[in-house]
């Protein structure tokens, strides 16, 4: 599930947040024992997550909404021209939960 966040993070940053070129992604991993925290880092303007437009029927867009379903928590900052989303996940959490709730 770790995988599957962080592809879905930088996956926005290249799409959302103009990484290209002179403007890279930025990865940032970090680990104790009680949890794994990835933040995810681009250029882009940033957004508001309680204000984020209904995306549909419209393909795609369920980044966030797989990161509000698996993460432990997880939250965005935007400042001095930089975005950043992160998530961590209670290292517990990862092994003893599964979606079908074996």
């Amino acid at each position: 599930m770790f995988k599957l966040l962080v592809s879905e993070l930088v996956n926005n940053a290249v799409q959302h947040g103009g990484a290209a070129g002179e403007h890279p992604v930025i990865f940032h991993l970090g680990m104790t024992f009680a949890r794994a925290r990835a933040e995810v880092c681009d250029r882009g303007r940033g957004f508001d997550a309680d204000q984020l437009p209904d995306r549909g029927e419209a393909p795609g867009g369920m980044g966030l909404v797989l990161l509000d379903c698996f993460a432990s928590r997880w939250g965005n900052s935007s400042e001095d021209g930089s975005t950043c989303v992160w998530f961590e996940i209670d290292r517990w959490q990862s092994v003893t939960s599964a979606p079908d709730g074996r």
